[in-house]
């Protein structure tokens, strides 16, 4: 049921430890969107029987992410890097509004100016919020320059680097589920997917994307109109390739706060790097 998920779901952690016992220790990390209201907070804190630990992504990366874990092991306290700026992650020419303006590109705080908080829902994927803005400077045919601004939104690209990942790794898992989805509309020849075709639709796609496709034919190109996984509402938000990238980063968390908080657990368990994922994060190259 919506709004109770996280309470059960420590009510769970609570019965399996219970059912664990001291020889076989659980340990366990669950997070939400940040808790403003006791009220809200009381039932989970309850249902797991510790405090939510607050964090902000702005604290370790070049975007803010407000979010509240909840975490039974020893976390170490984040020591702020101010120095991380979300120029790093920018497409070459591209800044923040207060840095291209040349307006204060500290806070009030005396910290670098950070991203806004990615957004999920279809309004505010790529609302004001998310502006960035280049300045461009031409000489006009009177020899005198002028300067103009071209303003855009941030990238899939350029989110998926202030949130952490490795560049490309939602962007290209999205052109090959565009390339599927491609395959099986040639297929069925229809316009809407149904039952029967989505059966035909690569599992390993199944839990990354929604079960309800909307298809628009333009001359020879297909526009594809994935809907989002989480179904139990009534009405079903349709998102292109980019935007529905956009959706997925919005709903993820920061991995550098994720990193942090799971470093404890390297002390516990044996560890071992996967290929590909020894990657620095692009503000530290």
């Amino acid at each position: 049921e919506q709004g109770k998920y996280l309470p059960n779901f420590g009510k769970f952690i609570q019965d399996l430890q219970e059912h664990q016992g001291h020889e076989n220790p659980l340990f366990f990390l669950a997070e939400n969107v940040e808790i403003k209201k006791m009220e809200d907070m009381n039932p989970i804190q309850d249902a797991f029987g510790i405090p939510g630990f607050p964090t902000d992504a702005q604290d370790l990366s070049p975007c803010r992410r407000k979010r509240h874990f909840w975490i039974n092991f020893p976390v170490e306290s984040v020591n702020p890097d101010d120095s991380i700026s979300a120029k790093s992650c920018l497409e070459e020419g591209w800044g923040l509004p207060a840095d291209i303006l040349e307006l204060d590109s500290r806070d009030e705080e005396g910290n670098w100016r950070k991203a806004n908080t990615f957004m999920a829902s279809k309004t505010r994927i790529d609302d004001e919020r998310m502006l960035r803005l280049q300045k461009i400077e031409e000489e006009s045919s009177t020899g005198k320059r002028k300067v103009r601004y071209k303003k855009g939104t941030f990238t899939v690209r350029e989110r998926e680097k202030m949130l952490g990942f490795p560049n490309g790794y939602v962007i290209s898992a999205l052109e090959h589920l565009h390339r599927e989805l491609s395959r099986v509309l040639f297929v069925s020849s229809k316009y809407e997917m149904e039952t029967d075709e989505y059966k035909k639709y690569s599992e390993k796609y199944k839990m990354f994307s929604g079960k309800s496709f909307k298809f628009k034919l333009r001359d020879v190109d297909i526009d594809i109109w994935i809907g989002e996984p989480q179904q139990s509402k009534k009405h079903i938000s349709h998102f292109n390739k980019e935007d529905y990238a956009k959706h997925l980063l919005g709903n993820t968390f920061s991995i550098p706060v994720v990193e942090h908080l799971l470093k404890p657990l390297v002390e516990v368990f044996d560890s071992r790097i996967y290929n590909g994922y020894d990657y620095k994060y692009e503000w530290q190259n």
